[in-house]
């Protein structure tokens, strides 16, 4: 299981104004790069219960960590090796033609 931890501000309506990275488990993994930046996009659709304290809505800065499996991380691969192929054949096709 592949982990990346996105930190975030909720502002005081309970939506998500900022996101940036938090502790990834690969830094050079692009199957993990691409995993957070697709935990980043999602967030932003979240909503949260606006915090309130002393009867004020709050800002509030947290952490959500987002797991992936080996197996979703082979399915990605495979999926990424198709489409390579697919782009070397039209490469391939295009020089061809030329």
């Amino acid at each position: 299981l592949e982990d990346v931890s996105v930190y975030l501000i909720v502002d005081r309506d309970g939506k998500v104004m900022s996101t940036w990275p938090g502790a990834i488990s690969s830094d050079y993994d692009p199957f993990v790069r691409e995993a957070f930046r697709a935990a980043r996009q999602a967030l932003f659709n979240w909503s949260f219960e606006p915090v309130v304290k002393d009867g004020v809505p709050r800002f509030v800065r947290g952490n959500v960590t987002v797991f992936v499996s080996h197996s979703e991380r082979r399915r990605a691969t495979w999926i990424w090796i198709q489409n390579r192929k697919r782009q070397l054949r039209k490469a391939r096709k295009n020089n061809d033609q030329q």
